[in-house]
């Protein structure tokens, strides 16, 4: 027989113990780049030794949160995914209230009764639209490509030129500093390539939207021209 046990001794134990293999370890580097950019900024765990103020983290989060939801997902100033830079800011206040860090809890009073208030209002709002209108989102914005001609249909391009100049077209990079990989500004959203590329026609003359066919492939789908404004797409 042999006396192998059936189990390692140190299963018992290890299962009881918070189990780190539950967390997204992509997100979790992500929410780690945040934390570095802060590090460098403004001296690591600064929070600890100078505390914080509440709301400054919960007006970041928010401006974060924010923005992406009107469609920009990557962090201009940083190059970090707005929702990863949120959950940064969430991170920071969340450690300063564990360890009596928040110098300045500057939430408002409490209201009274305010979430069965307005839970018994969209209640009411709700029994009154029992067959609501669909919701408009970004994805009805998207072409309807033709059948196999893309295996990546939400994936899209901005570049921009002078108009005085010939046929040439600057990329739009994420940010400086980007690795070759991330050169190109990869947008999932049309709308938010559009709003890009209108932004980039009223400071450089035109830009223009591509969409990503296959690899290496790409076509114009949009062209835009300086102070024309809605009216440039063609």
């Amino acid at each position: 027989m042999s006396d192998k046990k059936a189990t390692n001794p140190k299963d018992v134990c290890g299962l009881t113990k918070p189990a780190m293999s539950v967390m997204p370890m992509n997100v979790l580097y992500e929410i780690l780049a945040g934390l570095t950019e802060g590090a460098l900024k403004y001296g690591r765990h600064n929070y600890r030794a100078a505390g914080v103020r509440s709301s400054v983290y919960f007006d970041a989060a928010m401006r974060h949160l924010a923005a992406w939801w009107e469609g920009e997902d990557i962090d201009p100033d940083s190059g970090i995914h707005h929702v990863s830079k949120a959950m940064s800011c969430l991170t920071v206040l969340r450690d300063a209230q564990m360890n009596d860090m928040v110098m300045l809890d500057d939430r408002p009073p409490l209201p009274k009764a305010w979430m069965d208030n307005a839970k018994t209002l969209f209640e009411q709002i709700l029994a009154r639209h029992p067959e609501p209108e669909a919701p408009h989102t970004m994805a009805q914005a998207d072409p309807v490509l033709e059948p196999g001609e893309s295996s990546t249909p939400h994936s899209y391009v901005v570049e921009y030129k002078s108009k005085d100049e010939g046929d040439w077209w600057d990329r739009v990079v994420r940010y400086p500093g980007s690795s070759p990989a991330a050169v190109d500004a990869i947008y999932t959203s049309l709308s938010t390539a559009y709003n890009k590329a209108e932004e980039l026609a009223d400071t450089y003359g035109l830009a223009r939207v591509l969409q990503r066919i296959d690899d290496g492939e790409e076509r114009t789908i949009k062209t835009f021209k300086q102070g024309e404004g809605q009216g440039a797409r063609s």
